[in-house]
């Protein structure tokens, strides 16, 4: 008898110690989640896709706390879900799909900060009819998102097409682009037996990635490629994923046509003539993952055509013993100034107009802060640009003050232009979203 009741206490015992310590864990996430959160107060919503919470229908499962695949930008705090920093939400969509209560709304933009997208119906097609619009350029920078999406709208096409005769010199499907979405979009349309013509204004493929610095970590997310199979990848360099697109292309036997620049898109009838600066090309559909990375924005000063202000960052090693100047207060410029600085007698500053990083990641913003206390990076806040010349920039406070900064090297990397212009001669309209539920389905596994 003494025996089972010393085993009933160890038991109790055991099973309080375990209470006490879920408890003291929960207490220092919620510790975490308040430091974060009153750290965070400045920083606002990313110009992507990103969850919006209701907390009289938030129930605190924490599902969606669990099912988020990045650096946890969400966090329970007083049995509820929060969002902490949306600069680390880059569109998943898995917490909505998680909650059990629909208590999660995915959104673009908000009331201070409005996005500007294409008009697109749930299965991809723009104001335009016959226009389908996927990827970057629709507003989803996730690799995964924009392959899915680039799938579901060739799915569309594909079903609107079905038993309908293409006539001689039309090709049934042209996508514009080839990036992740354009690729997918090929790649689909031929597994689904569907004719069809990739192009791609550069010398050769991979999109936004190609843009990214050598050797930069690209996160991307399991996709079942048609004619190809699942890839599974998490996390890999910005070379290997282009390899992945090369060795997809060469599986598939899909090939692009590359150096063709498309100009506008035009009606003929119930066909779409494609403008090109090789010449037309009919369709009967078209779909445009041209990306949003074709247009940089321009700093607005004179001296910002000259050769020593770039607008991308390649390999930061070939800029070593330079005097550098980084503009911008996003991913890439925060990411641009601390590869740079890494590089042996470099000099970088970063500089930015506001007075916090309120677009990038929190990792990003460590590294930096981390960086500017070790000395090998300056960081010049609240400053714009007021001047520039072929040895300077000239940084100006709002109060007026001004510093003349040394500079063999300035990289503007300041973000990209929506090509409106392009959408204009497409036919396609655009609408700037400021909080409101994305209207079109997220793509599904």
């Amino acid at each position: 008898m003494r025996l089972i009741i010393a085993v009933h206490i160890g038991l109790a015992m055991l099973m309080v110690a375990a209470m006490l310590f879920d408890a003291l864990r929960r207490r220092r996430k919620e510790l975490r989640a308040r430091t974060s959160l009153s750290a965070l107060r400045h920083i606002e919503a990313p110009p992507t896709l990103h969850p919006v919470i209701d907390p009289t229908r938030c129930i605190g499962s924490g599902a969606c706390v669990a099912e988020c695949p990045e650096k946890k930008p969400l966090v329970m705090l007083n049995g509820r879900a929060f969002l902490a920093d949306a600069t680390g939400c880059i569109g998943h969509g898995a917490c909505a799909a998680a909650c059990p209560e629909g208590a999660i709304s995915l959104v673009f933009g908000t009331s201070r900060r409005g996005v500007d997208l294409p008009t697109v119906s749930p299965r991809f097609e723009s104001s335009a009819p016959g226009v389908f619009v996927v990827g970057e350029l629709g507003g989803m920078g996730l690799i995964a998102n924009a392959v899915r999406q680039g799938v579901q709208a060739v799915d569309a096409i594909a079903a609107e097409l079905d038993g309908v005769r293409c006539p001689d010199g039309v090709v049934p499907v042209l996508v514009v682009g080839a990036g992740p979405a354009g690729i997918a979009a090929g790649v689909a349309a031929k597994a689904k037996g569907l004719r069809a013509r990739l192009v791609e204004q550069q010398g050769d493929l991979g999109g936004t990635v190609r843009s990214y610095p050598r050797a930069k970590v690209v996160m991307t997310h399991p996709v079942e490629l048609p004619g190809y199979g699942r890839v599974r990848l998490r996390r890999t360099t910005k070379e290997a994923l282009i390899e992945l697109w090369r060795s997809v292309l060469d599986h598939t036997g899909v090939e692009p046509e590359f150096g063709v620049r498309v100009d506008g898109i035009a009606r003929e009838g119930d066909l779409l003539r494609v403008d090109t600066d090789r010449g037309p090309i009919r369709a009967m559909k078209v779909v445009l993952a041209v990306g949003r990375r074709g247009r940089p924005r321009r700093i607005g000063v004179e001296g910002e055509h000259l050769a020593a202000v770039r607008y991308a960052l390649d390999d930061a090693a070939l800029h070593g013993g330079r005097r550098c100047v980084v503009l911008g207060g996003g991913d890439s410029a925060l990411e641009a100034a601390l590869a740079l600085s890494a590089q042996p007698g470099t000099v970088v500053t970063l500089a930015h107009r506001g007075n916090a990083f309120a677009r990038a990641k929190s990792e990003n913003r460590e590294r930096v802060e981390a960086a500017e206390r070790h000395g090998s990076l300056r960081v010049l806040l609240g400053r714009s640009v007021s001047a520039l010349d072929g040895a300077t920039i000239t940084l100006r406070t709002a109060e007026g003050e001004a510093e003349a900064v040394a500079a063999d090297e300035v990289f503007a990397l300041l973000g990209n232009e929506l090509p409106t212009e392009l959408l204009e001669r497409c036919g396609v309209s655009v609408r700037t979203w400021r909080g409101e539920v994305y209207a079109p389905a997220m793509p599904e596994d």
